[in-house]
């Protein structure tokens, strides 16, 4: 089976009226997703201040920002699409090579979220070691660190779903995602502050 130049095996044609109002979704969503993340930084700061408090959880909720690309990167979003829109052209419209994909890469965001979680104490001294600002609360920081690196699976598994969602041009859904991410963060820091151990 063969397709027409510049197009994949398997990528379905849309009309071009239905690509603007997909395209015209995806940046009203993007703006409003600067907009709410531009609120919950306000709020981080109202709510932790600028002290040692900040530096632990900012330090904290970057670590698994940094372990999974260091990880994954952009492998998940970039790599995937094309070999997911490939394999729509099977037999099965690539459904089995998509669930042996889900799985394989749930096991292995599975395995890297645990040893990153018991690498914590490991990571938060590595980090405030390399840090040229004053040192944050080393103990602080392992425990906000412990609470948010299992976020690393949800990154890749958000990563790998949001790219077979891509590979079928269905695009609502992720870019719709991140506006209530940013409030459920906010309120995530309000309730880690108030009891972080």
């Amino acid at each position: 089976m063969h397709a027409p130049a510049g197009r994949l095996v398997g990528e379905p044609t849309r009309p071009p009226h239905e690509l603007l109002r997909s395209s015209r979704l995806v940046a009203i969503a993007s703006l409003v997703s600067r907009v709410t993340g531009f609120i919950r930084n306000i709020a981080l700061v109202s709510i932790l201040g600028f002290a040692s408090l900040n530096d632990a959880y900012t330090i904290s909720n970057t670590l698994p920002n940094v372990v999974y690309e260091l990880l994954l990167g952009g492998v998940l979003s970039s790599v995937m699409i094309p070999v997911l829109v490939r394999a729509q052209g099977d037999a099965d419209g690539g459904e089995k090579f998509t669930r042996k994909l889900l799985t394989l890469t749930g096991v292995a965001l599975l395995v890297a979220t645990i040893l990153a979680v018991l690498a914590a104490p490991l990571l938060t001294r590595l980090v405030i070691s390399a840090s040229e600002a004053a040192p944050a609360n080393s103990e602080l920081t392992t425990a906000f660190s412990w609470l948010l690196l299992p976020q690393i699976f949800f990154y890749g598994m958000g990563a790998l779903l949001g790219a077979i969602l891509n590979s079928k041009q269905v695009f609502r859904p992720i870019c719709l995602g991140p506006g209530p991410e940013q409030y459920r963060r906010a309120r995530h820091a309000r309730g880690l502050c108030a009891n972080p151990w």
